[in-house]
């Protein structure tokens, strides 16, 4: 007896096994992929640079001054554009129709300390100078200067990763606190045009934020710079297709750290605030 077979499109979904992903299944495996090549990054840096040989220590130096000399200014000048913008021109006059124009400098903790001083200083940090360690690493991809190092045995995470992660975790700390004291100095500038005094000022930014928001600002940026770091490298090392690859790489990694800096600044605010309740009272 002959057993007749049916045609494999009249097979229900699920028995063909073959079929090729969707287009919309082809992106979320492909942004999956992205993902965990960026933890392997992430934990293939970490082990760089805390086993030896410590061949980092001199690239390190070099790319924080780099990265420090390219990131302070527009770090500066935006922390003075949104300081002296809405919470300190329209801040103090709303403050003023209530009676007290020294009580803008309440939202120094909530808004610079605990908001913008984070999302701006990633912003800037991802923008200038993330983009140009991504564009760094993927003209090295792109002229095969990366297989170069690795065929005369040198770990190109080791040489290269690991130093510019590092300077970014290092730097987004400190344009962190830079950003906090020029926005609250910007904020002060505009306050003073509706006749508050300083010592009013400062008093009530002293009132504004305690000692846990300083630190939550502190690990929220380093986290901040870390991640920033890797996805530039690992997109950098991915690059390819010629400068037009090296293009489309730099400018994948600041849209991706922009969703980052965002989540991770409204999970971290989440989770502590609902850690220290008393952080969320207006002083």
């Amino acid at each position: 007896m002959t057993t007749i077979e049916a045609p494999a499109h009249a097979l229900p979904p699920a028995v063909q096994d073959d079929a090729p992903p969707t287009r919309e299944q082809a992106k979320w495996l492909q942004a999956a992929g992205q993902a965990w090549g960026i933890l392997r990054l992430l934990a293939a840096t970490a082990r760089a640079l805390v086993t030896p040989p410590f061949a980092w220590r001199g690239e390190f130096v070099d790319q924080a001054w780099s990265l420090t000399k390219r990131a302070s200014i527009p770090a500066a000048i935006s922390a003075f554009g949104f300081g002296y913008g809405a919470p300190g021109v329209q801040g103090s006059l709303i403050a003023e129709l209530l009676g007290d124009p020294t009580r803008v400098a309440a939202i120094v903790g909530p808004a610079t300390v605990r908001e913008q001083a984070v999302w701006i200083t990633g912003m800037v940090v991802a923008g200038v100078a993330g983009t140009a360690m991504c564009a760094d690493l993927g003209a090295r991809k792109v002229r095969d200067e990366l297989s170069a190092l690795e065929v005369m045995g040198v770990d190109p995470v080791r040489k290269l990763v690991a130093p510019r992660v590092l300077a970014l975790t290092v730097l987004m700390p400190a344009l962190g606190i830079l950003v906090i004291t020029v926005e609250t100095f910007a904020i002060l500038l505009a306050n003073l045009q509706v006749t508050a005094t300083v010592g009013g000022y400062f008093e009530a930014v002293n009132r504004s934020f305690n000692t846990i928001d300083l630190v939550a600002n502190l690990v929220k940026t380093t986290l901040s710079g870390a991640v920033v770091g890797v996805i530039c490298c690992y997109k950098g090392m991915n690059a390819k297709g010629g400068p037009l690859g090296v293009g489309r790489a730099v400018n994948q990694a600041v849209v991706i750290s922009f969703v980052i800096i965002w989540v991770l600044n409204y999970a971290f605010n989440s989770t502590y605030l609902g850690a220290f309740p008393g952080a969320q009272a207006v002083r």
